[in-house]
């Protein structure tokens, strides 16, 4: 089961040392970013949010696209994700989602339903790790976050390795727009265990990570058109939502004696200030190079999960 601390989430979105605009050339100049810069970026388009102000029927429909190259984008899943339980224990609140996706293969669908859980504790000891195999394990990361960073970068060469970038939730794992934030807010973290992946699986001498580019941006748009649908558009003033976006690229570089290899990916988040924990990510893009199997040719391809709808349970 997922759990946040709710005492540490909240002070380590308070804290000042911790978006699709129009994507940085990958090629460019670069600037360097500190990550203390990215996460303080980060932090302050985040704002005020608690996670214990999510409430059963809640509801969050978002739809991801895929972009090859300056193809049209292709809508490859639609996620639907309601709150169905919250249940309160002496040291941690307990939420139940039902998970319904589609995913989206040329005529092709498949649809899948089921349950997913989060764990809110309310103590240091609240939430405690269970190994079930129908649940995922995850302890929001603060202070030393080097776990979620080699995660992070991980998972990012794991994609590349495979020569794509998939949807987000291409194993139809539930991820809600927090952990997204959260992981990509440690993403400029090098591990120690990247290290060890590095020279054990990918067989190189040495490994780092740098961001660069770092760009932010404050934002008025037009509620999606589900929002604009609802009774007073959903209670948003002239049918628009403030975003703040911040945009980076996220660079890998492995070293084998005297060659060097550099991959990238930039990524932009857009966060609403309007909107409240459930559906505060708004956006969430990658966009990076890929190389075609067998060909050695790269293409640019992009990925951006975007919510499509929010219902409170007070409006369903």
């Amino acid at each position: 089961m997922s759990s946040w601390n709710h005492r540490l989430l909240i002070v380590a979105l308070a804290m000042g040392t911790l978006s699709c605009m129009k994507t940085p050339d990958l090629n460019e100049k670069t600037t360097p970013a500190s990550l203390a810069e990215v996460q303080n970026a980060m932090v302050q388009s985040w704002g005020t949010s608690d996670p214990l102000t999510m409430t059963p029927n809640d509801f969050l429909y978002q739809e991801t696209e895929q972009t090859v190259e300056e193809q049209d984008p292709r809508l490859v899943l639609q996620e639907g994700i309601t709150i169905s339980k919250k249940e309160e224990a002496a040291k941690e609140f307990n939420y139940t989602f039902l998970y319904q996706t589609n995913v989206v293969n040329g005529n092709q669908n498949q649809q899948s339903t089921r349950e997913d859980h989060r764990c809110v504790a309310k103590t240091s000891d609240g939430c405690e790790t269970t190994t079930s195999s129908t649940t995922t394990t995850m302890s929001l990361p603060s202070g030393d976050a080097t776990a979620s960073s080699g995660n992070f970068a991980i998972k990012n060469l794991v994609r590349m390795q495979q020569a794509t970038i998939k949807p987000y939730s291409e194993d139809l794992q539930l991820t809600l727009g927090f952990e997204r934030f959260m992981g990509l807010a440690y993403a400029c973290q090098k591990s120690s265990g990247l290290d060890t992946y590095c020279k054990e699986q990918l067989g190189v001498d040495s490994c780092d990570i740098q961001c660069s580019n770092l760009v932010t941006k404050d934002e008025l748009v037009d509620a999606p058109a589900l929002i604009k649908a609802q009774t007073n558009c959903g209670g948003f003033k002239d049918c628009k939502i403030n975003l703040k976006r911040v945009s980076f690229d996220w660079s890998f570089i492995s070293k084998t004696g005297s060659v060097t290899h550099t991959q990238k990916i930039n990524y932009t988040i857009a966060v609403s200030p309007d909107m409240p924990f459930l559906s505060k990510v708004m956006e969430y893009c990658s966009r990076g190079l890929v190389e075609v199997p067998s060909s050695g040719n790269k293409v640019l391809v992009g990925v951006c999960n975007r919510v499509k709808n929010y219902k409170p349970a007070s409006a369903n």
